[in-house]
């Protein structure tokens, strides 16, 4: 075989096999070969097919874009991404010598806001082994930014989950791990725990929420925090409608029989608000014309915050309203 060139070299694509974590001889109930095949022809495959899918993307003419063969190379390059992502979870979640314990204590919190316990979480994980049916496929702990969450989920072949990141991931494969451990998936599922490396579990967590994680507005005020503190009659907090006409005319329901005031006339009625509580006002979705107001409200004095995402966030969670049927107009 001839040697290797730059160019070639150069040619295998953008994508890179990250190096691997650990010696796959210190890993405990594992055989090197079971572990360095997994690295070597199923991870390192996976980064080559998809250097090779994107690179035959690439050269596909303008004209061949609504082909069959551009919809499955596309197909392709989402699951080929997917794969290297869990792979790569799954390494780093492998420390050797048995690993290590978990002594990281804001991501053992998020395990017991989110699972009770970091025990209840691995019993989810082993019934989810138990109940496999079997052919390739992970089971995965994902970071859900959208729901700010972790979640342990069953993930087949060809699967996704938009807007998650994986923090652990556990490669249900047979083919990979059955020399080691025949058909018993629990044995495996068993051998992989015990050899956690939380430390770069943690790491996985801290990195995504710091990526992730949404970011409140002082400004504004949740429709959870907001629905709390009416709940607890919470007389600090003073709501009013600002939206305009056209969307109180189109919607005529109001958070809690709150009495209207108009946007564009602050500095008539802002006098009449006490400055003992804090004014919280709503628009529709929460954007400028409340957070207008609010600032409008500050700068005379006030406390004052608009309500994220508008009355449409309390409709959409369900939350009480009262139907004003007739609202006045702007004066």
């Amino acid at each position: 075989m001839d040697r290797p060139t730059t160019q070639n070299l150069v040619s295998l694509g953008r994508h890179f096999v990250r190096p691997i974590p650990f010696k796959a001889h210190r890993i405990d109930g594992f055989s090197p070969e079971t572990l360095e095949r997994s690295y070597e022809e199923k991870y390192g495959g996976t980064v080559r097919r998809l250097n090779e899918v994107q690179r035959l993307l690439g050269g596909l003419p303008t004209n061949r874009l609504a082909t069959d063969e551009f919809q499955c190379l596309k197909k392709e390059e989402r699951f080929l991404s997917g794969e290297i992502s869990l792979y790569e979870a799954f390494f780093d979640g492998l420390g050797e010598d048995g690993g290590e314990a978990l002594s990281d204590t804001p991501f053992q919190s998020a395990l017991k806001t989110d699972f009770g316990s970091v025990q209840n979480w691995w019993d989810e994980v082993r019934s989810l082994v138990k109940s496999w049916t079997g052919g390739p496929g992970w089971i995965v702990l994902f970071w859900s930014s959208s729901l700010e969450q972790l979640l342990t989920v069953p993930i087949a072949h060809d699967q996704s989950i938009p807007a998650s990141v994986p923090i652990f991931a556990l490669n249900m494969d047979k083919n990979i791990w059955a020399e080691d451990f025949g058909g018993d998936s629990m044995a495996y599922a068993k051998a992989v725990f015990h050899n956690l490396h939380w430390s770069r579990i943690a790491q996985r967590f801290h990195a995504c929420k710091t990526t992730y994680l949404h970011q409140p507005d002082p400004n504004q005020i949740s429709v959870r925090e907001l629905a709390e503190r009416i709940a607890e009659n919470d007389e600090t907090v003073f709501v009013l409608d600002v939206r305009h006409d056209d969307d109180r005319e189109r919607y005529t329901a109001r958070i809690m029989e709150t009495d209207w005031r108009d946007s564009f006339c602050v500095p008539d009625w802002a006098d009449e608000c006490d400055r003992t509580k804090t004014i919280v006002v709503y628009c529709m979705y929460g954007f400028w014309v409340s957070q207008k107001v609010a600032e409008e409200l500050r700068a005379r004095g006030l406390k004052a915050c608009s309500l994220e995402g508008g009355i449409a966030a309390w409709r959409a969670m369900g939350l009480p309203t009262t139907d004003t049927k007739t609202a006045p107009k702007n004066r």
